[in-house]
């Protein structure tokens, strides 16, 4: 904050290089905001990490690519929410020390939360790729046995399948 109680920031949704100064008060309301935007987008991101999770674990392909889908769309979201957060993460310890009491009681439970639910999206999307990597190993080991099996069977069956004389006997037997 400067001698006149004001903080400068990147202007949010703006390039980078422009600044803006922005009250103690609009400056809580303007994270208040963008924390509150970030959790409900979270939100939808932890409700569709449930869905993928149960796709997965029944192998529904064509449901997991649909939310797959889906969930690209609220990252891009996110993408966009980070972005417009970015100035209050690169000023944080300026901003949390500018704070009072009140203030950061609103402001606290919410990035609590949004850590929360960012570090179940993440645990159970590492949770997810490691039981599709592990199917994946068990379709590329079942394939290798398919294989191997098939030359197998493909000998044995050429084996009795012409009609050659012993090569260890003569013609007369």
């Amino acid at each position: 904050m400067d001698s006149a109680g004001l903080l400068r920031l990147d202007a949010i949704g703006q390039s980078k290089g422009s600044w803006m100064t922005v009250t103690p008060l609009n400056l809580v309301s303007s994270l208040i905001d963008l924390l509150e935007q970030q959790l409900a987008i979270l939100r939808q991101l932890s409700d569709q990490v449930e869905i993928q999770t149960a796709a997965v674990a029944d192998g529904e392909t064509e449901s997991l690519l649909g939310v797959l889908a889906q969930r690209q769309q609220v990252i891009d979201q996110l993408e966009k929410i980070n972005g417009d957060l970015s100035p209050f993460r690169n000023n944080w310890d300026q901003i949390w020390a500018g704070l009072d009491e009140a203030e950061k009681m609103q402001v606290s439970p919410l990035v609590q939360e949004v850590h929360q639910l960012l570090d179940h999206v993440l645990a159970a999307d590492e949770k997810d790729r490691k039981k599709l990597e592990a199917a994946k190993n068990q379709v590329a080991a079942d394939l290798v046995r398919l294989a191997q099996s098939g030359e197998a069977t493909a000998a044995y069956k050429g084996v009795g399948a012409t009609d050659h004389q012993s090569r260890f006997t003569n013609k007369q037997g």
